[in-house]
């Protein structure tokens, strides 16, 4: 599947378009608050989505999202970034991620340490975490890597008691990825 910005991807053909109606309700209630999640919400809107897909109609089901937004970091920030520098991050978004979650009524139950890694061949920096949602416990996956034009997040999320169920996929999808500079 190619995306805009040179993004391409396998994705299964038979999954859905995600709902954006539940999405824009979830920032909209983000965007109401004060706080993190009200200044998440704010830079959402400078994000582009260039995919959107779900394996069924079900709010937070299994899913991939990739989304690109004018840069913020390089590729060489990321390739340079020391295990100081990791740490200090994933302190700060367990904090942000953690506070955005309660005011939505959800809670950060795991977060793993920001580590860097390759995606596309790029050097890509990675977190994983569970999160509770109204259907249970939620998994997530997220990359974020950055080309010369655009910085680009890409994740994956899945019921955490699905994670077996659905990691052979996922992993297809994240080799499968290919960046265009």
């Amino acid at each position: 599947m190619k995306l805009e910005h040179g993004v391409s991807i396998d994705a299964p053909i038979d999954w859905i378009a995600s709902n954006t109606a539940g999405r824009q309700a979830l920032l909209g209630k983000m965007a109401s608050t004060s706080g993190d999640a009200g200044r998440i919400a704010q830079k959402e809107s400078m994000v582009t989505t260039l995919l959107a897909r779900q394996a069924g109609p079900q709010p937070f089901g299994t899913s991939v999202r990739i989304v690109s937004q004018p840069p913020n970091t390089s590729e060489a920030t990321i390739a340079k970034a020391t295990e100081e520098d990791l740490r200090a991050y994933s302190k700060q978004a367990e904090v942000v991620m953690s506070s955005t979650l309660r005011s939505l009524g959800m809670e950060l139950l795991k977060l793993s340490p920001l580590r860097r890694v390759t995606l596309a061949g790029r050097p890509a920096l990675f977190s994983e975490a569970v999160q509770t949602t109204p259907r249970g416990d939620l998994y997530v996956r997220q990359y974020i890597v950055a080309t010369s034009d655009h910085n680009f997040r890409v994740t994956f999320q899945m019921q955490d008691r699905e994670r077996a169920t659905w990691m052979p996929m996922v992993e297809l999808m994240e080799r499968s990825i290919k960046l265009a500079d």
